[in-house]
């Protein structure tokens, strides 16, 4: 009888704790992160059907732009039945990429546990501010004003930029443009941004652009503008007359006023022919293909706006006539290095000694046909070229001014210009798409070696034995590698051998 209890309590107390405990290990899913940040991967062990002793988690070796400072070997210690402890690892991306990370739990009389997840780490994008162009800083009353600036992302990723204009709204006016603004802008992209803003009143004033974005801060841009053409004042209460110095015997200065007024607003547009072209290039003997010139200028836009004013100072009369040439890109592309021809009657401007600019450009002829060069002009907007002659530019002088400017040649700046396309594992790079400006990539065949004990599975780079599986673990769901639980099995198995023991040893007793 006692060699029945003795068994009994042997198969009933041993055997479930030796067959049934098993270990399941869970790992949460990680965000991606850019170069730089850090990360923290948590894994959760849990024992079932038994406790279990010696327990611990191991992080395997972390690749080659990954670290930690932590210890790889995390000590759990002895689990009790259905009992869990949860350890985690600060991960340091330092270069961009998408790893896998692999955790091992072991523990006294279990199979060993492993479960992985994925890490992607990219480029943190980085925005740069370029080629900040004002105009002139000499603007007169009612004149526009135009601003713009280059950006580029330089960095991994895409990033929202913002612009906020701060300017006082006494002396200017926005009249293009949005304030604020915000758009993406893409990995390895670079765009233009443009303002027009109106002088309403004179003064020394100016007008600064904060650039911000979500990862760096680029350097904030400013123009500063005198304005002028407004009449002079005398303040209430005040008399113009000699100065105190004429009394005293000096030298008597009296107070000028100045009084301007707008004579005149038009607006020419102009037509381009093929007839006007090749009359232009003759008569300034440039060797161009009249006909490809007039295909170059088919999606751009001239306008010119012109003002004359007429300046009173002290009944002495003055003109200053401004021409605004405005150049619209409706072409979809990115030009630079623009030469623009300008062709001018005669009966508007005898000459080009009388043009005056703070735009740089050549006399072709004196009649005069003039050539400005423009840096560059982004897809969809406008830039403004202002030039001006102290002559009075008469109405019906303008209605033989029906020839427009034209663009005499441009270079094309590519979409792709300044995008490097980084080779990834498991990816076949294949450069940069010219009509989207983006990395295009193919993923490699399913199978291929990237590194030791790695394979490619689906464009990613996993561990051997997670390639054959049909999904992999990326996230807490899925990052739970569990055994089958036998817990029941086992016990039934046990106590039908404890059923049969004391049923073979009664029967011994009885015979």
């Amino acid at each position: 009888m006692n060699r029945v209890i003795l068994a009994v309590l042997f198969f009933g107390l041993v055997i479930p704790n030796v067959f049934g405990a098993s270990l399941s290990l869970t790992l949460g899913s990680l965000s991606s992160v850019y170069e730089g940040q850090s990360v923290t991967l948590s894994a959760t062990v849990q024992a079932i059907g038994g406790s279990v002793s010696n327990t611990d988690m191991q992080l395997g070796t972390l690749p080659s732009g990954l670290s930690t400072s932590d210890s790889l070997l995390q000590n759990v210690g002895t689990l009790s039945a259905g009992g869990s402890s949860a350890k985690t690892w600060g991960i340091t991306a330092n270069t961009a990429g998408t790893y896998t990370l692999t955790v091992t739990a072991t523990g006294d009389s279990v199979s060993t546990v492993t479960s992985n997840a994925t890490l992607a780490v990219t480029a943190a994008p980085f925005v740069s501010v370029s080629n900040l162009s004002c105009g002139s800083s000499s603007v007169t009353k009612d004149n526009n004003v135009t601003i713009s600036y280059q950006l580029q992302n330089s960095g991994g990723t895409s990033t929202t930029i913002t612009n906020d204009l701060s300017y006082d709204s006494s002396y200017f006016t926005l009249v293009q443009g949005s304030d604020p603004s915000s758009f993406d802008l893409n990995a390895g992209a670079s765009t233009s941004a443009t303002w027009k803003l109106k002088a309403i009143a004179c003064a020394s004033k100016t007008i600064t652009i904060a650039i911000s974005t979500l990862n760096n801060d680029p350097e904030d841009q400013s123009c500063t503008y005198t304005i002028s053409g407004c009449p002079s004042t005398t303040p209430e209460g005040a008399t113009s007359g000699p100065s105190i110095l004429g009394k005293l015997g000096g030298e008597v200065t009296t107070a000028a006023e100045e009084k301007l007024t707008t004579v005149l607003e038009e607006s020419i547009s102009g037509t381009l022919t093929l007839e006007d072209i090749a009359q232009i290039l003759g008569d300034v003997d440039l060797d161009y293909d009249a006909e490809q010139i007039l295909a170059l200028n088919k999606d751009l836009e001239f306008t010119r706006e012109i003002s004359v004013d007429k300046i009173d100072k002290n009944g002495k009369i003055e003109y200053l006539s401004t021409i605004s040439l405005v150049i619209t890109n409706a072409s979809g592309k990115f030009l630079q290095n623009i030469k623009i021809i300008e062709n001018i009657p005669k009966e508007v401007i005898g000459s080009a000694s009388l043009i005056n600019s703070d735009y740089e450009f050549d006399v072709l002829k004196e009649d005069p046909v003039i050539q400005f060069t423009l840096d560059e002009l982004p897809s969809d907007y406008s830039e403004i070229i202002t030039y001006t002659t102290n002559n009075e530019l008469k109405k019906e002088n303008l209605a033989s001014w029906t020839s427009s400017p034209f663009i005499l040649e441009f270079q094309e700046q590519s979409l792709c210009a300044g995008v490097s396309c980084k080779n990834l594992s498991c990816k076949e790079n294949l450069g940069c798409n010219e009509l989207t400006g983006k990395c295009d990539y193919d993923n490699l065949t399913d199978g291929i070696s990237c590194g030791e004990n790695k394979l490619c599975k689906a464009g990613k780079c996993v561990a051997k034995e997670e390639a054959g599986q049909v999904t992999g673990a990326t996230t807490a769901e899925e990052g739970t590698k569990t055994q089958p639980d036998y817990t029941l099995v086992y016990g039934i198995i046990g106590l039908a051998i404890i059923l049969g023991i004391a049923y073979y040893f009664t029967r011994k007793k009885k015979k």
